[in-house]
């Protein structure tokens, strides 16, 4: 029987055509089905993070590193940004997913203030956060880089304004931070601000959550830590990977980098 099927081959040209071109789409179908397989997943993957997004208004993958580092290791911000790159490089060797959003904060530790319109003393954390100009908008006054008065402006959110009744033009004096030459520390309120977009991904500390931090420039920070007399700086860190390059591939290896 088997004998008389492949006599029956050899003599067909066209049979012998057709089960080749059969077997080719055969094994065509078979090795593409694993792809088609994975796009699906990858597209499943995406619409559970954007779903996850529209569901709890807030990004998906979010690392977060919050401490504090002692004074005479670190100079000024350049030498905090040093410390934190050791665990961005960290994170970013574990999960490999390329970085869509950044924050950090640095801060002194709370100290009592009074203002200019009300003697009750309060505790406000000297702050600075790099990329607030680019993120915020300024509601009222003007921001510490357009400022043109005299002595160290800041700015407050609209969260803190609410809080603490702080107005534009006012006056915060920490009676008892003195710098290296006994000179009070006075910070000038030149703005309030808040988020120029809700849904900015820079802002996993919320201005609306703000309402105790002041916040200067860089410069005015490093020359706080050069006269201050504190021994720590607080530094509070926020990494967002880019969850859109998550696929079924590296979906388990991220997983593991995220929770390391």
């Amino acid at each position: 029987m088997v004998k008389q099927i492949l006599k029956k081959i050899k003599n067909k040209k066209w049979l012998s055509l057709c089960l080749v071109l059969g077997l080719t789409f055969l094994v065509a179908t078979l090795s593409c089905h694993p792809m088609f397989k994975a796009g699906s997943l990858d597209k499943l993957l995406n619409r559970s993070f954007v779903e996850q997004i529209e569901a709890e208004n807030k990004y998906p993958i979010v690392l977060m590193k919050k401490s504090y580092v002692e004074m005479k290791n670190v100079p000024n911000v350049e030498g905090l940004m040093g410390e934190i790159d050791k665990y961005r490089n960290k994170w970013t060797t574990v999960h490999n997913l390329p970085i869509l959003e950044e924050q950090f904060y640095f801060s002194f530790y709370r100290e009592s203030a009074v203002t200019t319109f009300n003697a009750k003393s309060r505790g406000f954390d000297v702050s600075y956060m790099p990329g607030l100009t680019e993120h915020a908008q300024i509601l009222y006054g003007e921001g510490y880089d357009n400022y043109t008065g005299d002595g160290i402006p800041c700015v407050i959110s609209e969260a803190a304004m609410d809080m603490y009744g702080l107005v534009v033009g006012e006056e915060v004096r920490f009676e008892e931070w003195k710098d290296s030459n006994g000179e009070t520390l006075v910070l000038h309120v030149a703005g309030v601000f808040r988020e120029k977009d809700s849904q900015d991904v820079f802002w996993q500390y919320q201005p609306n959550k703000i309402r105790s931090c002041i916040f200067i420039s860089e410069e005015a920070f490093d020359s706080l830590m050069e006269t201050s007399s504190e021994d720590f700086i607080n530094y509070t860190y926020y990494q967002m990977p880019d969850y859109r390059a998550v696929t079924n591939r590296n979906a388990d290896w991220v997983k593991d980098g995220v929770s390391y």
